[in-house]
């Protein structure tokens, strides 16, 4: 049975891209890894392994309706909080390209630069869910949005994030700093307790801001 910060019944139900550099040394390749239970099917094309095919299609759908979006709210001069969502989509278009580069197997699994790819998107993770945090607040005017403090606040705290994150990721895959593939309570809490902790201080903020500030149900 797995315990607390052990990622071997998540890594075994999803082949996630950290699984490849947590867990113990796998004796028919030497090298740390959890195996999942079963694979996406691959796609050869022009000599060319593809990994997560269906993954990497929602990547790139994921990337053009991204741009869009960005554009859209670009056009929008006096919407309130544009710039700061404007942040969020950017670093969310980021995510999804690192995504898009580790899933389809650009970095291959087995290669030196894969926990550096892993790690920044960890790192992202992290930052776009702390962005979203700091988005929640913005409805509530408590203070002015779209000024250097309201912007320079939600991009310093996103960095913030993303520093945690990478630096305890890449310490993980590397057993730097007391940190090791199979010591990864550290990382479970910075990668799903933490956002999972902002997440619900975001769902919490926009239910009182949709019930008591807006006094509207359905907006």
């Amino acid at each position: 049975m797995s315990g607390f910060g052990d990622f071997t019944s998540i890594c075994e139900n999803a082949p996630l891209p950290l699984c490849a550099n947590v867990g113990p040394t796998l004796p028919a390749t030497n090298r740390v890894g959890i195996e999942p239970d079963c694979y996406a099917r691959n796609i050869a094309l022009a000599n060319t392994i593809i990994f997560e095919g269906a993954a990497s299609a929602m990547h790139i759908v994921a990337l053009i309706m991204t741009i869009v979006m960005i554009l859209h709210v670009r056009s929008k001069f006096t919407a309130v909080g544009r710039k700061e969502i404007l942040s969020f989509f950017y670093i969310y278009m980021l995510l999804t390209f690192i995504s898009l580069v580790v899933d389809a197997g650009v970095v291959p699994p087995a290669s030196g630069p894969f926990p550096y790819f892993v790690s920044i998107q960890n790192g992202l993770s992290n930052a776009l869910v702390t962005c979203l945090l700091i988005n929640g607040f913005v409805g509530f005017q408590l203070y002015e949005d779209g000024t250097p403090l309201s912007v320079w606040m939600m991009r310093i705290c996103s960095l913030v994030a993303f520093a945690i994150s990478f630096l305890v990721s890449l310490a993980t895959f590397k057993g730097w700093a007391g940190l090791n593939p199979t010591n990864t309570v550290g990382l479970f809490v910075v990668l799903y307790l933490l956002n999972a902790i902002e997440l619900f201080i975001y769902v919490g903020m926009q239910v009182i801001l949709v019930t008591r500030t807006l006094h509207d149900r359905w907006p």
